[in-house]
């Protein structure tokens, strides 16, 4: 049983790390040279001080190759690299971030063998149905309820 709760409490904290706030945005960072390596800054632009900043190591920024993931402490994928439990990454088809491509980067950095990566159609990040995309809202009606019923669906099946 306490085993399976951290592994519940490992999806869900999974999920909301990919669940930001729009007011930690981080839209200018700060390019520096470390020697032979270069990083970037991310400081958020607005929310509560102080505005902390984190640091990756890149060689390259272009080449995601290049950057070394665990050189900051604050690195979902570095992190997911020792994450063996059964693993479900959530995207938010109609996020204001966009941040399908990065849920789909951490879930390929997992180390579990049974891990899911799933898109919920016109869900916002918020788990609510988008109210400013192509279909009218009506049609996202469910994205909730669709998300909240493949989660524990999922977790069901597992535990």
């Amino acid at each position: 049983m306490r085993k399976h709760l951290s592994t519940l409490a490992l999806s869900i904290s999974f999920l909301l790390s990919a669940h930001g706030t729009q007011s930690m945005a981080q839209s200018n960072p700060t390019f520096m040279q470390l020697g032979r390596a270069k990083s970037a800054l991310y400081k958020p632009d607005s929310g509560p001080e102080p505005h902390v900043g984190n640091a990756i190591r890149s060689t390259n920024s272009m080449d995601e190759k290049q950057i070394d993931l665990c050189s900051t402490n604050n690195s979902t994928p570095c992190m997911l690299q020792s994450v063996t439990v059964p693993l479900l990454a959530v995207a938010h088809q109609a996020s204001f971030q966009n941040l399908i491509q990065e849920v789909e980067f951490n879930y390929l950095n997992s180390k579990s063998t049974d891990k899911d990566f799933i898109v919920v159609e016109g869900s916002m990040t918020s788990i609510g149905a988008c109210t400013n995309c192509a279909k009218p809202a009506s049609e996202y009606a469910n994205a909730r309820r669709n998300f909240f019923d493949y989660t524990a669906k999922w977790i069901n099946e597992r535990f």
